[in-house]
C-alpha cells in the first residue's frame, strides 16, 4: 500500500449552524482524495443526508438558508445521520488502518478548524470516539496557508471567505454554486493547488 504522507483528504461540510454546542451539525459532507505525489485524484465521497430530529429543530434558518434547504427538506431526505457517517467511515477506511498509529491521513479544509471539529462531532453523536485515528493532527488548512501568503496586503482584502479568495488567485468561483460541499471542495483543491504554484 502507498505511503499515507502524501494522501491529502479535501473536505468540505454544510452545516445546520456554526455553533457545536447550539446542537448544530453536519447535513452535507464531500471528501476528496488526493495522491499530492501524483497530482491525481483517488476518491470521492459526497452525501446529504437527514440530521437527527433535534438538529433539524435546532437548526439556525441563516445557515439552511445560504444551502438552499429548509427544515422541511432536511427532513425528506432518506439517508439518516447515522447511515451517512457508516458510509463516510467506509470510505476512510478504504485508505487507513485505524489500528496503525503511523496510518493516517492528512485532514485538509478551507478554514480547517471548523470543518475538523463538526467531523469530529458528528463521529461522537454517531458513537464513533475514535474517530481521531484516521488523521494527522492537526488538520492542514487552506485559508490559514492563503493568510500566510497575503499577509503583507491583508489590509487590502475585503473578506477571506472562499469564494472571494478564489478570485483573488484568478480561480473561476460561481456564487450561485457555493454552500455545496463538493463544489466548494473542488474550489478548496484548485486554490491549495494555486497557492502551491505562488509558493504560499
Amino acid at each position: 500500500m502507498k505511503e499515507k504522507q502524501q494522501l491529502y483528504c479535501f473536505i468540505d461540510t454544510e452545516t445546520t449552524g456554526v455553533h457545536i454546542h447550539e446542537n448544530h451539525c453536519i447535513h452535507q459532507i464531500a471528501a476528496i482524495l488526493v495522491d499530492m505525489d501524483a497530482g491525481e485524484e483517488i476518491d470521492t465521497f459526497e452525501i446529504k443526508f437527514r440530521p437527527d430530529d433535534d438538529v433539524i429543530e435546532a437548526a439556525a434558518t441563516g445557515a439552511l438558508e445560504k444551502c438552499k434547504e429548509t427544515k422541511d427538506t432536511l427532513r425528506a431526505r432518506s439517508i439518516s445521520s447515522s447511515e451517512a457517517y457508516y458510509q463516510f467511515q467506509d470510505f476512510i477506511s478504504k485508505y487507513v488502518n485505524r489500528f496503525d498509529k503511523k496510518d493516517k491521513l492528512h485532514f485538509v479544509a478551507y478554514n480547517a478548524k471548523f470543518d475538523s471539529d463538526f467531523v469530529r462531532a458528528w463521529a461522537e453523536r454517531n458513537g464513533d470516539v475514535y474517530y481521531g485515528s484516521f488523521f494527522w493532527h492537526p488538520a492542514l488548512c487552506v485559508l490559514q496557508r492563503f493568510a500566510i501568503w497575503s499577509r503583507s496586503v491583508r489590509q487590502h482584502i475585503l473578506n477571506c471567505q472562499l469564494g472571494t479568495v478564489c478570485k483573488l488567485c484568478f480561480i473561476d468561483f460561481n456564487e450561485e454554486n457555493a454552500h455545496d460541499a463538493l463544489y466548494d471542495v473542488r474550489k478548496t483543491i484548485e486554490l491549495w493547488n494555486k497557492l502551491e504554484k505562488f509558493g504560499g
